[in-house]
């Protein structure tokens, strides 16, 4: 019987912790924004904490956010905290900007839901971008190359019923075969190469790691320098240290970036005074640092100002990139389409 008491125990656990896995996938960005702006704002208006919560637990549209409620409200009975409550829903880095604030006071705490619901917004606009302006030149290639088979292959055809042969003939045919049979593959293939060297730019650590940082895996350099930066600013905001900061963005973080946030720890550890020496790893361009160290004995607001500045430029240059692909992608696909009209209109009069 304590067997099965323990299996139930260990089961009804597991269960519990697989639900929450669920739902914490689909705790969206956005969520996480509605829920902290629908704490911070009533807080910045002068109403108790106990007051939203139990606004939020009865009169929330979102199933989700209502459960949250429920924790929180418990939470707050227990310790009057909401932070454990939330541990389940945000990661680290996010948690531990509510931790340090929620005991410095209720303007304190609101300031800092809305900073990190801001961030958050930021951060999930940038990653929309960058998303949307890949996911479109691979929208227009499949497009793209259906609609050139289509076309090739039925002009094909007509021409045969026409009784017409020849070279030319061949030559479209050689062309219509390899966009029905063989090009799909080289779509999918290409595929599977980006997703390769994505993979493999957030776990490779390797000796040549610096020299394709400036090349092949600048993409994922840029995009974990600007998330670093955000999270040292955000945290440090907070009074957090450097140390801590490093232990909180270590736990949510790439191998990749896990590996710069080592020698970051490694360059503490020899005693150096300067964090911008000590962040100095190779992650963040050489602009990045001269701008941090241009301001690092300036005041902390002036500071927080240069490093929302830098990921600002490293969030604009990923866009960029992004639109370059985007048009090298349309170019192509142009150039390959005008060659097959060309070649359509060569055997046309021919």
């Amino acid at each position: 019987m304590a067997f099965l008491s323990d299996f139930d125990s260990n089961l009804t656990q597991f269960l519990s912790s697989f639900d929450r896995k669920i739902q914490r996938a689909f705790f969206t960005n956005k969520a996480k924004v509605i829920l902290l702006t629908s704490i911070a704002k009533p807080l910045q208006v002068g109403r108790p904490l106990q007051e939203i919560i139990d606004y939020l637990y009865y009169y929330s549209h979102s199933k989700t956010i209502k459960k949250i409620a429920k924790d929180m409200r418990a939470q707050l009975a227990i310790d009057g905290r909401i932070s454990p409550a939330l541990s389940h829903w945000m990661n680290n880095t996010e948690l531990a900007v509510i931790t340090s604030t929620e005991s410095s006071g209720s303007e304190s705490f609101a300031r800092g839901m809305m900073s990190l619901a801001e961030d958050i917004d930021a951060r999930s606009d940038t990653s929309s971008s960058a998303i949307k302006s890949l996911l479109y030149p691979l929208v227009i290639a499949v497009a793209s190359s259906y609609a050139i088979v289509g076309l090739v292959d039925k002009f094909s055809r007509q021409w045969e019923m026409m009784k017409k042969g020849g070279d030319a003939i061949d030559q479209i045919k050689f062309f219509a075969h390899f966009y029905s049979d063989i090009a799909p593959f080289m779509i999918i293939g290409g595929i599977i190469l980006c997703f390769t060297v994505k993979y493999l730019s957030r776990i490779y650590t390797g000796q040549y790691r610096r020299l394709l940082d400036n090349n092949i895996f600048l993409t994922e350099r840029m995009r974990s320098a600007s998330r670093f930066i955000g999270v040292y600013g955000l945290l440090k905001k907070y009074g957090l240290s450097l140390s801590d900061i490093l232990a909180e963005a270590d736990k949510n973080e790439t191998p990749y970036l896990r590996s710069h946030l080592k020698k970051m720890r490694k360059l503490m550890a020899m005693g150096n005074t300067s964090e911008v020496s000590n962040i100095n790893t190779g992650l963040l361009s050489a602009r990045d640092i001269a701008t941090l160290t241009l301001y690092a004995q300036a005041d902390e607001k002036y500071y927080a100002q240069a490093l929302n500045a830098a990921v600002s430029d490293i969030n604009k240059s990923l866009l960029n990139r992004s639109k370059i692909i985007t048009l090298l992608v349309a170019l192509s696909l142009g150039a390959i389409a005008f060659a097959n009209v060309l070649m359509i209109v060569s055997v046309l009069f021919n």
